[in-house]
């Protein structure tokens, strides 16, 4: 296994756990674009995943095995495991005391998430998990641009291209029970988008899901989901995996008109990568002051987005997980 020295001893040292998706690479970027100092700290056990963070990131320092890494004394830990294995990672973090940021998707079924829960509940003022995409300013700028009250309809539209499954590429997501598919993987962002916007005191009225293009997926490439709010607002979210470029969209009905958002947008985030990983080394931070360390997302709130959307995935492929 490759491995060099760490730099920064007395700067922010951020512990990778697991390289499953592309969003720890570009995590690994923001943290070192944000804080050049920082010293970072990788286990993978896919070697030709752990080169490639290696090669973008020289100054990083692997570790052979996951127990080694906890061992490092980071100051916080970037997790980016298959769903299935994410529960039995974090309690193994559970003893350094230090901020967690769990990438998406943190579960792809109930069982899952039930498992995550009871190890997430006792430390959940640390823990992060999220998509980015609410942490990017023209989310945050829209959202101050209405009263709910004015609501009447809600959709989110989310297109990002899932044809890589076909050659091999994270093609363990196309599995429902092991990545959660189309729906988990690229409808969380849609549901989080509205949660984000409008609360999580909803539930999942009904989800349907097909192939209509890429032929050969087991999950699915299109698929659209209706969700009800408690105080009336009928909501739904499309789910488009096939797609030139990648972008999200929502559109409110509200009775003065509608109102619409597309990322990316005009802005220096545009997806809120910066957003969520400033967020976490606030954490990190605060931790390392002796400060309270609070998420900026509730584990209460990730979770319902995250059983919303399981539920959603489990009524497309009428399976009860």
């Amino acid at each position: 296994m490759v491995s060099t020295s760490a730099t920064g001893a007395g700067s922010q040292a951020i512990g990778f756990v697991g390289l499953a998706t592309s969003h720890p690479y570009t995590d690994a970027d923001t943290v070192v674009a944000r804080h050049p100092d920082a010293s970072l700290h990788v286990w993978e056990p896919d070697e030709d995943r752990l080169v490639a963070f290696l090669e973008r990131n020289p100054g990083a320092r692997s570790y052979e095995s996951l127990a080694a890494l906890i061992d490092a004394d980071v100051h916080g830990f970037v997790i980016t495991m298959r769903p299935p294995d994410v529960s039995d990672v974090v309690l193994a973090c559970v003893a350094t005391g230090v901020p967690l940021f769990i990438n998406k998707p943190a579960a792809a079924t109930l069982k899952q998430l039930d498992a995550l829960d009871r190890v997430v509940q006792p430390i959940a003022e640390r823990v992060l998990s999220s998509s980015v995409l609410r942490f990017a300013n023209p989310v945050r700028e829209f959202a101050a641009g209405f009263t709910r009250t004015e609501v009447l309809t809600a959709r989110a539209t989310v297109r990002h291209d899932v044809g890589r499954w076909l050659h091999g590429s994270t093609d363990w997501q196309d599995d429902p029970d092991t990545g959660g598919g189309g729906i988990v993987t690229i409808g969380l962002h849609g549901l989080e988008l509205l949660a984000s916007l409008l609360g999580v005191d909803f539930e999942i009225i009904s989800s349907m899901a097909q192939v209509r293009r890429l032929q050969g997926l087991r999950s699915e490439d299109t698929a659209v989901i209706a969700v009800r709010w408690a105080d009336g607002i009928l909501g739904t979210i499309d789910v488009v995996g096939v797609a030139a470029s990648e972008s999200y969209g929502v559109s409110l009905e509200t009775v003065n008109g509608p109102i619409s958002l597309e990322l990316p947008a005009a802005d220096t985030d545009p997806f809120g990568y910066r957003g969520a990983i400033d967020a976490f080394l606030e954490m990190v931070d605060a931790a390392r002051e002796g400060r309270r360390v609070a998420s900026p997302v509730a584990w209460h709130e990730t979770r319902a987005i995250l059983r919303g959307i399981v539920t959603a995935s489990a009524l497309a492929h009428r399976v009860a997980n």
